[in-house]
């Protein structure tokens, strides 16, 4: 089972990767982000439209949020992300209004797909959820 990140073990993580050469081999990708939604709250409502290409063993995926009480759990498998069951998934963080969880993906994970989504309320249904391929 993954230890979950604190907000403050995750911005520490985020400002060392910023202010060092880290940065260059493990760069920093924000979950969400794109042309349209907020970049202080790219992690909300309709994220499982994000298009991504594949992102690479050593990439920091960055889930931030300011919009709403929200958390970020990893799924185990596609069958619990497409049906929203957080039976088995792993908690990056405590839910929480204003927010950000980090996650590093691993060589281990080289080929397969990272499935996450939001617990808090029905936002799992709502689409706050996305797939994420490792290269």
């Amino acid at each position: 089972m993954r230890r979950p990140f604190s907000t403050a073990i995750a911005a520490c993580v985020l400002l060392l990767a910023l202010f060092s050469s880290v940065a260059d081999s493990k760069p920093l990708v924000p979950v969400g982000l794109q042309k349209g939604r907020s970049t202080l709250s790219p992690w909300s409502l309709g994220v499982d439209s994000w298009t991504q290409p594949a992102v690479n063993p050593g990439t920091f995926l960055v889930f931030r949020w300011s919009d709403a009480e929200r958390d970020v759990q990893q799924f185990p498998d596609e069958d619990s992300f497409d049906s929203c069951n957080f039976y088995s998934a792993d908690p990056l963080g405590p839910p929480r209004k204003v927010g950000m969880d980090v996650y590093l993906v691993r060589r281990a994970e080289r080929g397969k797909t990272l499935f996450f989504g939001s617990r808090v309320g029905t936002d799992c249904y709502k689409g706050l959820k996305v797939a994420i391929r490792v290269s």
